[in-house]
């Protein structure tokens, strides 16, 4: 009797011990860790997903398909000028729609159709949220009723096995979207009222850039703490610190004059010298940041800056969609412009709805975020072949969204 009394202890204790190391269990261990791995995103609106509303732009009235790049239509008449138009079909529960939380997750963000080698789709998970700033990684975002970045992904990292963490964040540190509305409309001033160019009026941005990259280095550095007192090790899953694609061309490779149509029409009321100043300055100077906080925490850097050449918003190379296109003959993404448009940003009053919500202005939509999946994909299949910490990500300008090559870079 005491022979068994002693080996049912010994089965309880046994089994206790593997529930709890169970519902512990890091990959650092190696000692039959049974989570299964996941991919996760995390940061602000880049990655999150907003605009992945929009199948490429379409210059026509908000009441219909938008000329078959509204993916959030539905129930439309037979010539698509009429729509009910069902947010949670492209963001969930999280978009800008009445009930929403305006994080704007789309079903399409980057990480969600971004193949990774024994990650199912179901376990790619996107908590970056539309807003956030380095702040809300350790802080609650509580105008949008969200935790603390950092705090899900420890939920997460309990739960699973997390072998890939991918960070777009900075752009609202250094407040992105006050700039952007500025330059704007700079250029939609009357003739007589000029004022300075953005480039004038911003300068060079050095020491704003500068204290971005003290927050976002020291964002990172959190992201590694907290999963260290998990139990991970930095062997056990990369940190990827993505960079932001340039969303307007070169001031010489616009489609519209620099005149009025560029916004009428295009949606893109920018100088040329402005333009130019906002990819140098602004993404090329925030990437240069972004490279040296992921060198300064030994994360992978991932450079897009040049990832949406040919398919900026205004590009001479791409097209808005036309009164040919429907959601059943749709714009192709090596077609279209891979960016979401202006719309009606100076004249908010206009007496007819404008398409969508000015917070997916210049963000990647559906074809961008395709595209940034695959430049995702395309990371991970070289995270199995080397131990290189910089990337670059390209589209080859014949493939659209599926024509995306990840090199390695000094």
């Amino acid at each position: 009797m005491l022979i068994f009394l002693t080996l049912a202890l010994i089965t309880v204790a046994f089994q206790t011990t593997a529930h709890a190391h169970h519902r512990t269990c890091a990959p650092s261990l190696r000692d039959g860790c049974t989570h299964p791995p996941a991919i996760v995103s995390m940061g602000d609106s880049y990655l999150s997903g907003e605009a992945g509303r929009w199948a490429g732009n379409a210059d026509t009235g908000a009441g219909g398909s938008a000329w078959g790049t509204d993916r959030a239509a539905v129930y439309c008449n037979a010539d698509e000028t009429s729509c009910d138009h069902y947010l949670p079909r492209v963001y969930g529960n999280t978009s800008y729609d009445r009930g929403g939380n305006r994080c704007d997750r789309s079903y399409s963000a980057p990480i969600t159709t971004a193949a990774y080698p024994g990650v199912p789709a179901e376990r790619r998970f996107d908590i970056a949220c539309s807003g956030a700033t380095t702040y809300e990684f350790t802080h609650a975002y509580d105008e949008k009723g969200e935790r603390p970045q950092i705090e899900q992904l420890k939920d997460l990292a309990r739960e699973y096995r997390v072998k890939m963490v991918v960070v777009s964040v900075g752009g609202n540190d250094l407040k992105f979207k006050d700039i952007v509305e500025s330059c704007a409309k700079r250029y939609l001033a009357p003739s007589w009222w000029f004022v300075d160019y953005c480039k004038d009026a911003w300068g060079d941005m050095r020491g704003e850039l500068d204290a971005v990259e003290a927050k976002v280095t020291r964002t990172l550095k959190d992201i590694r703490k907290a999963l260290e007192d998990l139990g991970y090790e930095e062997a056990d899953y990369r940190l990827v610190m993505q960079s932001y694609p340039a969303p307007i061309p070169p001031g010489s490779d616009y489609r519209y004059p620099e005149k009025y149509v560029r916004y009428t029409s295009g949606g893109c009321p920018f100088y040329n010298t402005d333009s130019d100043w906002a990819r140098d300055t602004l993404v090329g100077g925030m990437g240069d940041r972004l490279r040296r906080a992921a060198s300064e925490t030994g994360a992978t850097f991932l450079d897009v800056k040049n990832a949406f050449t040919g398919h900026e918003l205004c590009a001479k190379e791409d097209r808005q969609a036309t009164e040919g296109n429907s959601t059943k003959n749709p714009l192709k993404s090596q077609e279209a412009e891979w960016v979401r448009w202006i719309p009606y940003l100076y004249f908010s009053g206009l007496p007819w709805a404008s398409q969508g919500d000015q917070q997916e202005s210049l963000h990647p939509n559906y074809f961008g975020q395709l595209a940034l999946g695959k430049c995702l994909t395309r990371l991970g299949e070289e995270l199995q072949l080397t131990t290189r910490t910089t990337f670059e990500c390209l589209n080859d300008g014949r493939n659209g969204a599926d024509g995306m090559s990840v090199t390695r870079t000094p």
